[in-house]
């Protein structure tokens, strides 16, 4: 029956660093076991590798002396590069489609204001927006009534809503006043009223911006995710392997900080049948 002896080796090395490096002599480490230096060595050099590859996916691998954190680096580094171009692809694009509806279908009453993408949306969508107030030469605001635009369906949807069917509410009535609140804060108002009319090729054009743009930008989502399971994976990784490393190997080296520089220290394992 093989029969296991222990026999520890350990070996210390200074080096100083402060101004020339100098070695010193360090008293020598002694553990009474296998399993003391291992966590010594856990706690020190390998202990930190899965925190390495999860700051930088790669780094606790090359730790490890393991040449596939290259392939973590590799692909860290092209993930990043496809999240910055499909951003600015994006971008890009966005400001394409948003000058487009501005020179093409925005009606301009004052200076520019881009609205959000929700607004662009509907831009695409509907050929007009219809007026936000149908006659201004009355006290308060008369909805828009013309349900083939985007602010005349917000009032028919604000009166399907809030006022009984059958009636006629006027202005001072509360289901009318609770329409007309609702038709306010969903429809657009000066500066942002739109038509498409005489320019429908511009608007099938305008849509297909939006599409590409919103394509790019899901695009860098997805590139932003790939990098975030490329930290979590490599950080596995280390662990695992790190572990089975350390299962594996007769030789026990790490670094331990002192006062005045770096403290190495190697522990041979020995088994003798």
């Amino acid at each position: 029956m093989a029969r296991t002896a222990r026999a520890g080796i350990s070996c210390a090395l200074a080096f100083v660093l402060a101004g020339p490096a100098l070695a010193q002599d360090l008293p020598q480490s002694s553990f009474a076991s296998w399993d003391e230096v291992v966590q010594a060595r856990d706690a020190s050099t390998m202990g930190g590798a899965p925190l390495r590859s999860l700051a930088l996916p790669g780094w606790g691998q090359l730790h490890l002396s393991q040449r596939r954190g290259w392939i973590y680096l590799a692909l860290e580094a092209t993930g990043w590069a496809l999240w910055a171009n499909r951003r600015m692809a994006a971008a890009s694009l966005r400001d394409e489609y948003r000058d487009l509806a501005w020179s093409s279908a925005r009606i301009r009453t004052g200076a520019r204001q881009d609205g959000d993408f929700t607004y662009y949306e509907r831009l695409a969508t509907w050929t007009r927006s219809g007026a936000f107030d149908s006659n201004p030469e009355l006290a308060g605001i008369q909805p828009e009534e013309d349900v083939s635009t985007f602010n005349g369906s917000a009032w028919a949807l604000a009166r399907d809503i809030y006022v009984t069917p059958g009636t006629t509410p006027g202005p001072g009535d509360p289901a009318y006043q609770s329409a007309l609140a609702y038709y306010t804060g969903r429809s657009y108002g000066p500066g942002f009223l739109w038509d498409w009319s005489g320019a429908l090729a511009e608007k099938d054009r305008f849509s297909g911006l939006i599409t590409r743009s919103d394509d790019r930008f899901r695009q860098a989502t997805t590139a932003f995710a790939g990098l975030m399971a490329n930290h979590l994976i490599s950080a596995a990784d280390a662990l695992v392997s790190g572990a089975q490393q350390r299962r594996e190997t007769p030789l026990a080296v790490w670094a331990e900080p002192t006062g005045g520089g770096t403290r190495w220290s190697a522990f041979l394992h020995l088994r003798r049948r």
